[in-house]
């Protein structure tokens, strides 16, 4: 399966265990954003092309796993557009963290909010493993 992993660009580095892990299980991360130097943030020229990157890599994707955590609320709101935008896509949506932001709480089906951790999301697709189709 493909997967992208949204979280705010500063907490990106979180990411990079399970990203490695989603690897080693045969899986592809299509989150190319979390390569971006810390210096892309601050440029504003750079901001189109980044932001069209990672419409194209969240419509790359099979998954879409957002991490939130309440007591660092994100101050740009990307993870919140991109969330959006993946289920205006149709795409599963694994919500790891809090529930933070009113759409998190809509009653669409392709939300998976089960995830407080990481281990969480690892254990749901150790389990899917044996399963030919996606989890």
């Amino acid at each position: 399966m493909k997967f992208y992993l949204a979280s705010r660009f500063e907490d990106r580095a979180e990411l990079f265990p399970l990203r490695d892990a989603l690897v080693a299980l045969g899986h592809e991360v299509t989150s190319r954003w979390l390569h971006e130097p810390e210096e892309s943030v601050r440029r504003l020229d750079l901001w189109p092309g980044i932001a069209q990157m990672d419409l194209d890599d969240i419509d790359a994707c099979d998954v879409f796993i957002v991490v939130v955590n309440k007591d660092r609320p994100s101050l740009r709101g990307g993870l919140h557009f991109e969330t959006g935008y993946a289920l205006g896509k149709g795409k599963r949506v694994w919500l790891l963290g809090d529930q933070t932001n009113i759409f998190h709480y809509l009653p669409y089906p392709q939300i998976n909010r089960g995830f407080r951790t990481m281990g969480d999301v690892m254990r749901i697709l150790r389990a899917c493993m044996p399963m030919a189709g996606p989890c």
